[in-house]
C-alpha cells in the first residue's frame, strides 16, 4: 500500500508563510499609478500587446510575459506588477529547498523573515524586469541542486555555492 504524504507542522507553516507573502505582495498592488521607471518598463509590453513594434530592451522576460498578460486582459497597473510580485512569492518559498541542508527550523524562520521584510515586499512590488532576476536565479540554482540529489554528500561541500565575478553556481 502506498504511503500517503501527511501534512506536518512544517508544511503547514510554509503554506501559511506563502499565503502571508501573497497577501503582502498582492494587497493593493494596482492602487498607485506606475512611476516613471515602471511606466518605461511597461510601455514596450503594452505596445507589443497592441500589435505594435517595440524594442524589448534589457528586460525581455518582463516585457514578453507582461505583453502576454496585456493581450489577454486589459492592461492595468496591477497587471504591470504581477510578474515581479509572483517572483517575490517564489523567493519566499526558496528556503524550503534548503531544509535538508540546514535543518527544518532555520528555513521556516528565514522564509518568515523574507515574507515580512519590508524591503523585499517593496522591491517585489515594482514593475521592472530586474525584480524577476534574483528569485529566478535562486530557483534555478536550487533546481540544479535538487536534480543532482545527494551526489557530493560526504565531501563537505553539499549545498555550498561557488562564486566568481558575475556567476553563482551550486557546487
Amino acid at each position: 500500500m502506498a504511503r500517503r504524504p501527511s501534512l506536518t507542522l512544517e508544511i503547514a507553516a510554509y503554506i501559511a508563510i506563502a499565503l502571508l507573502g501573497l497577501i503582502l505582495r498582492f494587497g493593493n498592488l494596482g492602487l498607485l499609478p506606475l512611476n516613471a521607471v515602471e511606466a518605461a518598463a511597461a510601455l514596450p509590453a503594452f505596445t507589443i500587446s497592441q500589435g505594435g513594434d517595440a524594442a524589448i530592451g534589457a528586460q525581455p522576460a518582463y516585457t514578453l510575459l507582461t505583453s502576454f498578460l496585456f493581450s489577454i486582459v486589459p492592461s492595468s497597473e496591477f497587471l504591470a506588477r504581477v510578474w515581479p510580485a509572483l517572483a517575490g512569492c517564489l523567493l519566499v518559498l526558496l528556503p524550503y529547498a534548503w531544509r535538508d541542508v540546514i535543518g527544518p527550523k532555520v528555513p521556516v524562520v528565514l522564509a518568515m523573515g523574507m515574507a515580512l521584510d519590508p524591503g523585499l515586499v517593496a522591491i517585489k512590488r515594482l514593475a521592472t524586469g530586474p525584480m524577476l532576476a534574483v528569485p529566478i536565479l535562486f530557483s534555478v540554482m536550487m533546481a540544479g541542486r535538487a536534480r543532482r540529489g545527494s551526489r557530493g554528500a560526504g565531501r563537505g561541500r553539499r549545498g555550498t555555492m561557488r562564486c566568481w565575478p558575475g556567476v553563482v553556481a551550486p557546487s
